[in-house]
């Protein structure tokens, strides 16, 4: 049996009249029971909305009476902020020339200040400190680099005194200062040894573990410096120094001389200005080996800690200058009575736009020998012959500013 489903056009249109009917007449019923019920009236609603109106009105009316910004304001705006731009660009940046010679001149104008408050210490009481504190300075050997010896090797210094002492590492390997006590170098030296499979000794220093070690610096770096203090041993005898990094010790090694409190200590270990030579002067084959040191304790100092030396007249020298402070300094020896002059042409470098390339040492007929500008923590080496005329010759450092605190005097002799 078929069943036709097909309606004829009117069907069709008919039921869609009846749809919309139905459609037109749910919402007409709709909006019949929402005015009945009252919710065409809503008075919150209606102050929300009368407030908003009058905010809005005073909004338009200020903006009636405010100044409206012109194309040229906008282009003076644009003037303002680039000049002021220009303005910023004009501060030195660190690393440029003028950022450099900012800096001098700010340190310039702080030495002087210091140099004429130091005027007003009292030198007793600096001499009453350093009676009080023994300071010895010894070098890792640099020349030939890896030589793995220390520079001195005996010093002397009073039992149970208090000693500061600065190890300076000039040389391209690694090195620290160990202190034994007696008769223990070969022990603590085997100790050292052995720290070859321990996983932790870089972080020790390279420093084993024992009670025969009197006191110890940390693994100093090339061209770096490490400073100590201890009690020097109540019993007096001679107490071994090396360095414990593996295989250095068997070469790397000196004395300490510990003497009785009643006993006379060498010039060497008590005080390096009564007799500069003993400490910081060494005679090899007619050549007098000095070592001169940028004091870095405070920082900043700006001192020489060597103010005073002597040589023989004539002379062959090798000074090495060791700066372990964190600023940049250089040593320039000068000739009798020049220092002030050759003070003035350093602090005039600050307009010299080759002042770096030359090391900030000013071109004079008074300089009788220069180092490089040594970097912190770096190290130089020169050679020269010491004048033939008795008398007082001046070093100081010529980087604008230092010198006129940072001066030393050797003494020409005949």
């Amino acid at each position: 049996m078929n069943i036709n489903t097909d309606t004829s056009p009117l069907q069709r249109l008919g039921i869609f009249f009846v749809g919309l009917f139905t459609f037109v007449g749910f919402g007409f019923l709709a909006w019949i029971t929402f005015n009945l019920s009252g919710g065409d009236v809503d008075s919150n609603y209606e102050m929300k909305s009368e407030a908003r109106a009058l905010k809005i009105n005073e909004m338009v009316a200020n903006q009636d009476n405010s100044y409206i910004p012109t194309v040229s304001d906008f282009e003076n705006y644009i003037k303002i902020n680039s000049e002021s731009e220009q303005i910023i660009s004009q501060k030195p940046v660190p690393g440029t020339k003028t950022f450099s010679e900012k800096m001098a001149a700010q340190m310039a104008a702080q030495v002087a200040a210091q140099a004429d408050s130091s005027q007003s210490t009292d030198p007793k009481q600096e001499v009453t400190k350093k009676d009080e504190l023994i300071e010895l300075t010894i070098n890792a050997l640099a020349d030939p680099p890896g030589t793995m010896k220390f520079k001195e090797t005996e010093l002397e210094i009073k039992a149970g005194a208090k000693v500061s002492l600065t190890f300076l590492n000039p040389d391209v390997l690694q090195h620290n200062l160990v202190l034994v006590d007696k008769e223990k170098k070969d022990a603590v030296g085997a100790l050292a040894d052995a720290m070859l499979t321990d996983p932790d000794a870089l972080k020790k220093n390279y420093v084993p573990e024992s009670e025969d070690i009197i006191a110890s610096t940390k693994l100093v770096n090339p061209g770096g410096v490490d400073k100590i203090e201890f009690v020097a041993p109540s019993e007096p005898g001679d107490y071994p120094y090396i360095c414990t990094f593996p295989g250095h010790w068997r070469l790397m090694q000196g004395i300490i001389k510990v003497k009785a409190s009643d006993e006379k200590a060498t010039p060497e270990a008590t005080d390096s200005k009564s007799s500069p030579i003993a400490e910081n002067a060494k005679v090899e084959d007619e050549l007098i080996e000095l070592t001169i040191n940028a004091l870095a304790d405070p920082p900043g100092t700006m001192k020489f800690k060597e103010t005073e030396l002597e040589i023989k007249a004539g002379a062959k020298v090798s000074l090495t200058f060791l700066n372990p402070d964190v600023l940049q300094h250089n040593l320039v020896l000068v000739d009798k009575e020049k220092k002030d002059a050759v003070g003035a042409l350093a602090d005039a470098m600050l307009t010299d736009p080759d002042a770096l390339k030359k090391n900030y040492v000013p071109e004079s007929e008074d300089i009788i020998a220069s180092t490089k500008l040594v970097n912190p923590g770096g190290v130089d080496k020169i050679e020269f012959v010491a004048p033939s005329e008795p008398g007082d010759y001046p070093y100081i450092c010529t980087f604008p500013g230092h010198w006129r605190l940072m001066q030393g005097i050797i003494k020409v002799k005949k």
